[in-house]
């Protein structure tokens, strides 16, 4: 995913339950910052680069897209309450994005 001319971990968002959730990097590149919303629960699928096998990454979301997601949580609370619910889990979103 990010990289600075050799692979780099991405920043670990949050864990909970066994569930983590890490930043995405605009063009997956570490260099130009992570994304506000954008979010993965793979930390080798990225904006650009991506592990699943499928066409569209099957573990980027938008924070803001989980259902239920209110403004008045933060975005970590709104995370916990998808995990608590199976809405977000190791697979990814269980929602479309």
């Amino acid at each position: 995913m990010p990289h600075d001319s050799s692979w780099v971990d991405p920043e670990q968002f949050l864990i909970y339950t066994g569930v983590g959730v890490f930043h995405t990097y605009r063009d997956d590149d570490i260099n130009s910052g992570y994304r506000s919303c954008w979010f993965t629960t793979s930390q080798y699928c990225g904006e650009i680069e991506c592990s699943c096998e499928d066409h569209k990454c099957q573990h980027v979301f938008d924070v803001r897209c989980i259902p239920g997601f209110l403004t008045s949580r933060s975005y970590e609370d709104n995370m916990k309450a998808a995990i608590d619910a199976g809405l977000l889990t190791t697979n990814g979103p269980q929602f479309s994005s």
